[in-house]
């Protein structure tokens, strides 16, 4: 008879991508216990099922999208499939993931100087720092881009 799951969910890991949390994930651990088992288990109800586990050495499981929500999990001696346990797996708060954007303004003076300036108006929050993009994303600078009078798409983010 499985009695315990000994289940710890781990923490958030947001990526570096604090306003996107699509891509948040967490993993957990489990170390089963019990009487009359074997020496090793199944997991089923995960993405990846099914895993496997040995009692008596606690097992790693994830990275898992917090965004899929709760996960179902079943666990199952390898010797007596009869004996098993289920569990739901809530995943962790990533409540620091989900800070605002940074907010750019641009203030174009093209006559007569044709010049302007690009300014952060809300920053990233404690803990963070902002990068900017010129390219879409593709790579990532701390420096913030100078003016230019071509059109272009600056985007910024916050990261930790």
């Amino acid at each position: 008879m499985i009695n315990n799951l000994n289940l710890v969910i781990g923490n958030c890991d947001n990526k570096g991508t604090l306003t996107n949390s699509n891509d948040d994930e967490y993993s957990f651990t489990l170390d089963p216990i019990g009487t009359g088992i074997g020496t090793s288990y199944t997991i089923s109800g995960l993405p990846n099922s099914p895993q496997t586990g040995t009692y008596g050495s606690p097992t790693t499981f994830g990275p898992y999208l917090i965004s899929a929500g709760v996960l179902n999990i079943s666990v199952s001696d390898d010797v007596a499939s009869s004996c098993s346990k289920t569990a739901s797996v809530t995943p962790p708060s990533c409540s620091v993931c989900n800070v605002s954007s940074p907010v750019l303004s641009v203030n174009d003076n093209i006559c007569p100087s044709r010049t302007g300036t690009i300014n952060l108006v809300q920053g990233c929050g404690a803990g963070t720092f902002i990068q900017y993009s010129i390219n879409n994303g593709s790579t990532w600078s701390s420096v913030k881009p100078l003016y230019s009078t071509t059109p272009r798409t600056i985007l910024a983010r916050c990261v930790n």
